[in-house]
This record gives structure tokens, sequence and C-alpha cells, in this order.
């Protein structure tokens, strides 16, 4: 069984809504199903990672839940920094509740618990799916160069799925 990580940015960097069930996500929904699909027809049952951040880690969990449902042998891992990390999402509890683990890396926030989050998720997965806007800097750019460093395949989302809204540098 291969494992699936995401990383990638918020929804406000995207120029998206909160709610990542809302029209404005379905070119990013679409490709990580895809490319979701393709694991699964390469590797057979997967695991997704989601790290349970708004935006790109919740969207994959969403996908993943969605692929579940409809029969799919996909199994979620919540890897939290703390717990109820996320808890505000509003896809949060159907995520959580089709989860086959959860695991928290902090009982409580304590600094640098995304960091650590990030850390378990490019050292225990196979492949890193990533929402990245190029800049190297902040969470992102970090987890990504823990990816690398550990020598994980990653797999970028096409610029051309993001909104229309979303401006370079913004």
């Amino acid at each position: 069984m291969k494992t699936i990580a995401m990383t990638g940015h918020r929804p406000e960097r995207l120029g998206l809504p909160l709610d990542v069930r809302g029209n404005e996500w379905t070119p990013i929904r679409y490709w990580i199903h895809n490319t979701l699909k393709e694991f699964i027809d390469k590797y057979g049952e997967i695991t997704v990672f989601t790290g349970m951040a708004s935006g790109a880690d919740i969207v994959m969990g969403y996908v993943a839940t969605l692929m579940k449902q409809s029969g799919f042998p996909v199994k979620i891992s919540c890897i939290c920094p703390c717990t109820g990390y996320g808890r505000k999402d509003p896809v949060y509890n159907q995520i959580m509740e089709r989860a086959d683990e959860v695991i928290n890396i902090h009982d409580a926030w304590v600094r640098g618990c995304d960091n650590d989050r990030d850390e378990y998720m490019a050292k225990n997965c196979d492949f890193m799916f990533a929402i990245f806007d190029g800049h190297q800097k902040g969470g992102v750019w970090s987890t990504l160069k823990k990816a690398y460093r550990y020598k994980k395949p990653v797999s970028f989302c096409p610029k051309e799925n993001w909104p229309d809204a979303y401006e370079e540098g913004k």
C-alpha cells in the first residue's frame, strides 16, 4: 500500500473560499481525484495523509472521503499537529468521521507543531502532492524541502487548475 501526503496553501493564499465543497474548488478537486485514481490503478489500495489545515490539506481529505464512500480502496489518516486542529473547517467532521486513523503529533498546540506534523508526513509518505505557488518561503516550501530530503517524489497541481482570481505574488 502506498501513502500519499498533501502540502499546500491556505484558501486565502489561493484566492479561494474556506469551504472546499464550493464550485471554485472543482478543478483542484478533480485534479486530486484523478491523480489519486492513477495511484490506485497503479498500486491498489492507498492511504491518504491529510494534515487537516484549511485549504489544500482539507480538500485532499475531502476528496479522499468522497472516493472512499464511492468504493475506492482509500484509507484516510488525519495527521494533526495537535488535538482538535482544524475543527473550525466546514468539512472537518466529515473527514474525521471517515478517517481510518487520527494521529495527534502533540496533545495541545505548541510552537512548531505544524512543522512537526509536516516532518512526520514527509518522512512517512511514499509520495507528496503539492499545491504550491512557487515562492520559496513559508510552510509549504519547508515541507517540500523535507520531502526532497527524504527523496519523496512530488506531484504538483497545475496552476491552470487554480482560480482565475489567483494573481502571482498574492
